[in-house]
């Protein structure tokens, strides 16, 4: 079955492929010959051109017709480049002119969430470490922390804060240790769970 596909691919690429640089000539001829009608415009496009004919009747004459004063004022621009091409001055072993071999051959280090972070943050925005240590903090100690201290901290609107705060949590390990139930009044997820945040803040 495949190969039956295969084939019947094959005789129709050919088919479409036959005799097509005579047929492409001759299309080309036709639109030389004028034969071939331009593509249908819309009646948006009739209205705007029949709108500005009507207003300047002269427009198609002055678009055929070179305009001087223009055509000197382009002449007369250049662009100039002020960058300096800082090239090293100790040519390494084995370097060509067609080719060079880049100067640096050290792997950068990798970023701690990924990405280069900003050195300023601008008011009204948060950058992610800020984020993090929020959300370690509203879980530590979710009564005590508040939106209005946040937002006060960090310049944030409050109901940002709140949307953060109420759709975003830290990644939380829970073990099952029977020993952890020994400690009254608090149950191990919770002991475990505080223990791992602190280790990922101090780290």
């Amino acid at each position: 079955m495949v190969f039956l596909k295969k084939l019947k691919s094959l005789f129709i690429r050919a088919a479409q492929n036959f005799n097509i640089e005579s047929r492409a000539h001759r299309v080309l001829d036709k639109q030389k010959a004028g034969e071939i009608r331009p593509a249908p415009k819309y009646e948006a496009n009739i209205r705007e051109m029949e709108r500005v004919l009507t207003e300047n009747p002269e427009y198609i004459k002055k678009l055929s017709q070179k305009d001087t004063p223009l055509d000197n004022r382009l002449k007369n621009v250049y662009v100039k480049s002020e960058t300096e091409i800082i090239r090293n001055p100790e040519k390494p072993e084995g370097e060509s002119a067609a080719r060079p071999l880049p100067v640096s051959r050290t792997t950068p280090e990798d970023f701690e969430f990924g990405y280069l972070e900003s050195e300023k943050v601008p008011r009204g925005k948060i950058a992610m470490r800020s984020v993090l240590e929020m959300l370690n903090k509203h879980q530590l100690n979710p009564e005590s922390s508040s939106t209005a201290e946040f937002s006060n901290q960090y310049k944030v609107k409050e109901e940002y804060i709140n949307d953060i705060l109420t759709h975003f949590r830290l990644l939380s390990v829970h073990v099952n240790d029977p020993k952890m139930r020994a400690i009254p009044g608090r149950k191990p997820d919770q002991i475990m769970e505080g223990k791992k945040i602190k280790k990922q803040i101090e780290s």
